[in-house]
């Protein structure tokens, strides 16, 4: 208990400084220069990697040291990466009298939505952990972890992809250039494709691969590796379309959307474990359907606004 809630009083302190260090990413990718928010990321990793091996020379096996180098890590990354870009772009250090008071209202109605739309999306992705502890065990969550962490390949690579295109299409929604934004739309749905080919491979090799990846320890059903892909599938497509959606406007509609979609998670997945007894593949599947809206309503959405271009 003395570990634990030192534990949670350093993530907590961690988290608080990092909400306001974390801000740096979110200048790179304003400013088109997306690829040190990537760098940030790999610098922190690398440090976290220098602090383990640090705590394996020392022999130090506490998990509240563990925790303390993982937060510290990420903390320095940001201020590395932060020092940096300012003292390359000297002209956008911050300054009380560019502070314009008129614009807040603006800014903030953008931030609330993007805020909201997180939420939504924490609930409909990080719920499932708790859900599977609590109505089927917590030796599930390994099972589902493992296959969540095998499917996870294509959405990373689509996210690479998709975050230096946000801001590059907020420019180009400003400046009317239509065809840039259709064009890369374009570009995306061909990468769709290729996704769902990589689904199709990894949900043939899951079964022996994770076999070989956990050294037996863990073996996942072919049902629940087939939910996961198509759950992969349907936040890849769904990532594709917001990505170009938020980049031009977030509509009062879609932010309902999103936040029912949240709710529907886990009214399903609830349904399917205590009604339907399907387990792990029952919360995946809530994930699915709550989803499953996106196919007709996102792509819709963003023809309408891009033919008001």
């Amino acid at each position: 208990n003395d570990e634990l809630n030192k534990i949670i009083f350093i993530n907590i302190g961690f988290v608080c400084i990092n909400f306001v260090f974390s801000l740096c990413n979110n200048i790179f990718l304003g400013s088109q220069k997306s690829y040190l928010s990537s760098v940030n990321n790999v610098l922190s990793q690398i440090l976290n990697f220098i602090f383990l091996l640090l705590l394996f020379k020392i022999k130090e096996n506490s998990i509240v040291l563990l925790s303390f180098s993982y937060g510290l890590g990420i903390s320095i990354s940001h201020i590395i990466l932060t020092i940096y870009y300012f003292y390359k772009n000297k002209e956008l250090l911050f300054n009380i009298k560019d502070i314009v008071l008129a614009k807040a209202k603006n800014i903030f109605g953008v931030g609330l939505k993007i805020f909201l739309v997180q939420i939504a999306g924490l609930v409909i992705f990080s719920t499932d952990n708790f859900i599977i502890t609590k109505y089927t065990g917590i030796e599930n969550v390994a099972v589902y972890n493992v296959v969540n962490k095998l499917f996870g390949i294509p959405t990373l690579i689509l996210t690479l992809i998709t975050a230096p295109i946000w801001p590059a299409v907020t420019k180009a929604f400003y400046e009317g250039n239509r065809i840039w934004i259709k064009d890369t739309l374009k570009k995306l749905e061909k990468l769709f494709l290729l996704l769902v080919l990589m689904v199709i491979i990894l949900i043939s090799i899951a079964k022996p691969f994770i076999k070989i990846w956990t050294l037996n320890e863990i073996e996942a059903s072919y049902s629940l590796i087939i939910v996961c892909g198509i759950a992969t599938l349907l936040t890849c497509f769904s990532n594709i379309y917001s990505t170009l959606i938020f980049a031009i406007d977030i509509k009062w509609y879609l932010l309902i959307l999103f936040v029912s979609q949240a709710i529907i998670n886990i009214v399903v997945s609830l349904i399917a474990i205590v009604y339907f007894d399907l387990g792990v593949v029952g919360v995946v599947l809530g994930t699915c359907f709550s989803m499953l809206t996106n196919i007709f309503v996102l792509p819709r959405s963003l023809k309408k606004m891009i033919e008001k271009i």
